[in-house]
């Protein structure tokens, strides 16, 4: 009895704790190469390629894109990407799993370091869902103007939105506006939505 309750004990810990699966990079990496011209128009597929191949040869991953300008791969591992597109165009790609073990990928595009699109789609790019941003930020920050910014944590499930209001003015001093405090969001596998702790 004492050694089915230490085992009941342990398999509770486990899930409390579960770890995410690991993936190969290769799964990540057939993704991003696999993306419709129509979620970055910016690069082509062999820019996409290019940009790996030079992460994987440990180079500055940078490529001119199809606009003239520079486009460069920052990170890349088995479970995250990041690319800045542009000099205002930034991109992260995350891995997730459903409750049902179905490898996933969030993708974040972010405009100007202020407002981001959050979506999460299939390996075969297949979209799941709207657009997260407005349902994380609310209904009465999104009518009051607020945008979003996410960051996609490298090393877990979790993600950071930090707000901002362009119709928000400066202090009585010029000082920078107040803004609500950034707040953390997780990955929910059985909703398969980001959600507030």
């Amino acid at each position: 009895m004492m050694a089915l309750c230490a085992m009941a004990v342990s398999l509770a810990d486990a899930q409390t704790h579960a770890v995410e699966p690991s993936l190969s990079i290769d799964v990540i990496k057939a993704f991003f190469a696999q993306m419709p011209d129509s979620v970055v128009p910016h690069m082509t597929k062999n820019n996409r390629l290019d940009m790996m191949d030079f992460m994987d040869a440990k180079m500055k991953a940078e490529v001119t894109n199809k606009l003239g300008g520079k486009s460069e791969m920052t990170d890349m591992s088995a479970s995250y990407m990041r690319i800045t597109i542009s000099k205002s165009c930034d991109m992260q790609i995350r891995s997730l799993h459903s409750a049902a073990g179905d490898t996933l990928m969030a993708v974040a595009i972010t405009i100007g370091a202020t407002d981001s699109e959050l979506f999460v789609y299939d390996l075969q790019w297949n979209r799941i869902g709207d657009d997260m941003m407005p349902e994380l930020l609310g209904p009465t920050m999104t009518q009051q103007g607020y945008m979003g910014c996410i960051s996609l944590n490298a090393h877990d499930t979790t993600a950071m939105v930090t707000l901002s209001n362009p119709f928000i003015l400066p202090d009585e001093k010029g000082g920078a506006p107040s803004m609500p405090q950034p707040f953390m969001v997780r990955w929910d596998a059985q909703s398969l939505n980001f959600v507030k702790p």
